[in-house]
């Protein structure tokens, strides 16, 4: 016997991301429905995981390196212009979308699906594009 889940992917991500954003970063973020990548030119850090199980997707974070900076500020409770480490700028990217991906997951357990987490994946540099092409579901 198969079982229905019904569970509202867009409203866990955003309720993810904003708790995220407020708890480990001190920054209030607002939702926006659609956004261009056309914007994303130039240096760039990604960090990016990806979900397998019954759920499968992908959780990417995609900032400017001025950006990342800024966030790594925060998270540190350091002026971003002191940061000399890029492994702090690094880590602090990766450790966002792992805290957002948990909870994610933590939500799709309780909903009955499952779904299993890697580490993130870290990328910088420029004038690179990302996606993940659409798959059919397969049992």
């Amino acid at each position: 016997m198969e079982t229905n889940h019904t569970y509202n992917i867009r409203s866990a991500v955003v309720n993810a991301v904003s708790e995220v954003f407020d708890l480990l970063l001190s920054i209030e973020i607002e939702h926006l429905a659609a956004l261009s990548q056309s914007h994303f030119y130039g240096e760039k850090m990604l960090a990016a995981i990806y979900r397998v199980g019954s759920v499968a997707g992908m959780v990417t974070f995609q900032v400017d390196a001025a950006y990342t900076r800024i966030l790594a500020g925060n998270m540190l409770d350091t002026d971003p212009a002191e940061l000399q480490n890029s492994a702090d700028v690094k880590g602090v990217l990766t450790e966002v979308c792992n805290r957002v991906a948990g909870n994610l997951k933590s939500g799709l357990c309780d909903a009955g699906l499952t779904c299993d987490l890697p580490l993130p994946t870290h990328i910088a540099g420029r004038d690179y594009r990302t996606g993940i092409q659409p798959a059919d579901r397969q049992e």
